[in-house]
């Protein structure tokens, strides 16, 4: 049987290193949130995990995949944006595909998507807009953005058929 090992030491050993290497593969912001939910998930695995080298590999492990994926969510955001913007005639105004795609988003989407987007609010002012919580903006932003892409991009493929 493993011998007990003592999470809190291990936190208050790992969180800086862990931290500043999230913050490297995926950036600032990104990759604290990454670092958090990589110790998040590892204390929740922690019965599991029989001593604290195992539990610095599951939680690199963790942030790594995690870090990955908001470089994903960062590409298919800089693609929104580039749709949004892709109109040349006002700046202030978007091309008729890009409002009609828009459009086929539900109300909260286009909310969320114009805020960040075209207002650059923080997650936490869209979030408190709808009286949810940060996570629940972010998700809901991501979802949009995904949506958004495919609608995009299925417009796309439909103009040159």
């Amino acid at each position: 049987m493993a011998e007990p090992w003592d999470f809190e030491a291990f936190l208050t050993g790992i969180t800086p290193a862990l931290t500043r290497y999230c913050g490297a593969v995926a950036g600032s912001a990104d990759g604290e949130d990454a670092a958090q939910e990589a110790l998040i998930r590892t204390w929740r695995c922690r019965s599991r995990i029989p001593n604290e080298k195992a539990a610095a590999v599951f939680a690199y492990r963790t942030a790594y995949r995690l870090c990955v994926d908001a470089l994903r969510r960062q590409k298919r955001e800089r693609a929104a944006w580039e749709a949004l913007q892709e109109s040349e005639a006002a700046p202030d105004s978007l091309s008729e595909r890009t409002v009609q795609v828009l459009r086929q988003l539900s109300p909260a989407d286009r909310a969320v998507v114009y805020s960040r987007v075209v207002e650059e609010e923080a997650y936490r002012t869209i979030a408190a807009r709808f009286g949810k919580t940060e996570t629940w903006a972010r998700k809901r932003y991501s979802l949009a953005v995904k949506k958004l892409a495919a609608l995009l991009d299925e417009g796309g493929k439909n103009d040159e058929e």
